[in-house]
């Protein structure tokens, strides 16, 4: 009887063993996430986010019955394309809905974080009627605001736009980025890039 206690115990320590083993293995293989990584994955997904919000609201009741106006992308889309086209159900364009709705969903942001956003919009493979690139919220709007770094990054911007094709030389800004891409269709799309600025 005693020798098999003894078995027992012995192979619970063992088990012990091999399971701390096992444990230590995989901690050794966990990764943790940097800060600036971890805002770079919210900014992304705040962007992704923001493009699939549904656009129906209290200005916009019938919105998800109409193609062109059921998410974000698809009235930044139409705005690119026809900017003057109503959406069923609302006297207003798809163009300025796109702007309320963009202006929304990153002001909540704003609230709560107290960071600034500038949303570049550039067309690529076509040129759409409100011309090449705009910005949300609009130029005047960032000149007027007296922010010194997203001025600075609005002229980058511009100035890269009118040298296609040479390096430019980005500002030293403390920004977060993040990319997306509305296919408008085959060669021709608009990518946008949310710049949030801590």
């Amino acid at each position: 009887m005693i020798r098999t206690g003894q078995t027992t115990l012995i192979l619970m320590v063992f088990v012990l063993i091999i399971f701390l083993g096992i444990v230590i293995v995989l901690l050794s293989f966990a990764r943790t996430i940097a800060p600036t990584e971890y805002l770079n994955i919210y900014t992304h997904n705040l962007l992704v986010s923001a493009l699939r919000a549904d656009a129906s609201g209290p200005d916009c009741p019938n919105c998800w019955q109409d193609t062109n106006c059921k998410t974000i992308a698809d009235l930044i889309r139409c705005s690119a394309q026809s900017p003057g086209y109503f959406c069923r159900g609302t006297s207003r364009s798809c163009a300025d809905l796109a702007k309320d709705k963009l202006n929304y969903a990153f002001g909540q942001y704003e609230q709560a974080k107290n960071w600034t956003w500038l949303i570049l919009i550039r067309a690529e493979g076509f040129i759409p009627v409100g011309g090449a690139y705009q910005f949300m919220p609009a130029e005047d709007e960032i000149l007027a605001s007296g922010d010194e770094e997203l001025q600075q990054l609005l002229n980058w911007t511009k100035w890269t736009e009118r040298l296609p094709g040479r390096p430019a030389r980005v500002p030293r800004i403390d920004v977060l980025t993040a990319h997306e891409i509305i296919t408008i269709s085959p060669g021709a799309y608009l990518r946008l890039m949310l710049v949030i600025k801590r």
